[in-house]
């Protein structure tokens, strides 16, 4: 039974998600901000107080954000060293 245990755990390991990458924001003088989780192409912003704040989802040099109720906000494009953002109601924004 013990040598089925070790056997399995390389299996359980493989099967463990991975765990979230934490950045802390901070602002031009150094006060913290807040920080963001990344989970593959899903980052979760919280603010200095570890609230809920939303999330972005990034495939393929586009970013869509969404608020802490879950509303789209609009996306961003990446191409070479350009960003140009849009609102939600695909505005230009810049």
């Amino acid at each position: 039974m013990r040598r089925l245990a070790i056997a399995c755990l390389p299996l359980l390991l493989i099967a463990l998600p991975a765990a979230a990458q934490r950045q802390n924001i901070y602002d031009g003088q150094g006060r913290y901000q807040g920080y963001t989780e990344r989970n593959g192409n899903h980052v979760t912003r919280y603010d200095g107080q570890g609230r809920y704040q939303g999330y972005a989802e990034y495939n393929n040099g586009r970013a869509t954000t969404y608020d802490a109720q879950g509303r789209y906000q609009g996306y961003s494009e990446r191409s070479g060293d350009r960003t140009t953002r849009y609102d939600a109601q695909g505005r230009y924004q810049g």
